[in-house]
């Protein structure tokens, strides 16, 4: 009697590993691209958005000193510089200032001047400069704000480009100075009250 033994069958299980093909490739790297150039886009215009912010807080910076200085009645003997002022014990400080040009290029000065009006002279303490692709908006080549230890408030300078405008902040309404700077297309305005030389900034 023959007995059948069993058979032992080898059975091979192939894993096969499957790749990504080219079209898929090329519209990953095409999706990728796409979040890029968005991602840069945002990113530049966000960097052009903080240039104009920055300028203008440079500005107000420089006010704020000013008025300040002005309260305080501070009379410096030099300016930042080193070079010496004219404001010694002979001639009484009479006020501070903000002056802006922009020719030929986009400066501010803060300014002090001492004496009368024959023999007082004005003292240029600092000079600044807006920030590259920064520029001031105005219709003429030159403003100043001055702060007068005497009257306090703000004054603008007449016929250096300067107009009041009348806002209402925080439920009062009043008179203010406008300084605006531009730079890519965006606009800042920094408001100033012709009385208390109060400010803000608005788009």
């Amino acid at each position: 009697m023959c007995t059948k033994l069993p058979t032992t069958r080898n059975t091979s299980i192939v894993s096969v590993n499957k790749g990504f093909t080219l079209i898929e490739l090329l519209i990953t790297l095409s999706i990728m691209a796409v979040l890029s150039a968005i991602g840069s886009a945002a990113y530049v215009s966000y960097s052009h958005i903080q240039v104009v912010n920055n300028a203008i807080l440079e500005v107000e910076t420089a006010l704020h000193t000013a008025k300040a200085n002005a309260q305080n009645q501070v009379k410096p003997l030099r300016n930042s510089d080193g070079s010496p002022t004219n404001c010694d014990g002979a001639h009484a400080l009479d006020y501070w200032s903000v002056y802006i040009t922009t020719s030929p290029t986009s400066q501010y000065q803060l300014r002090v001047f001492c004496g009368d009006i024959i023999t007082g002279s004005l003292n240029t303490y600092s000079t600044g400069s807006l920030p590259p692709g920064a520029t001031f908006d105005t219709s003429d080549n030159t403003l100043e704000l001055q702060f007068p230890i005497i009257t306090g408030g703000v004054t603008g300078i007449s016929g250096t480009g300067l107009t009041t405008v009348t806002l209402t902040e925080s439920g009062q309404t009043g008179q203010y100075w406008q300084i605006k700077t531009n730079g890519y297309s965006f606009t800042k305005t920094l408001n100033v009250n012709s009385v208390t030389g109060n400010m803000f900034i608005a788009n």
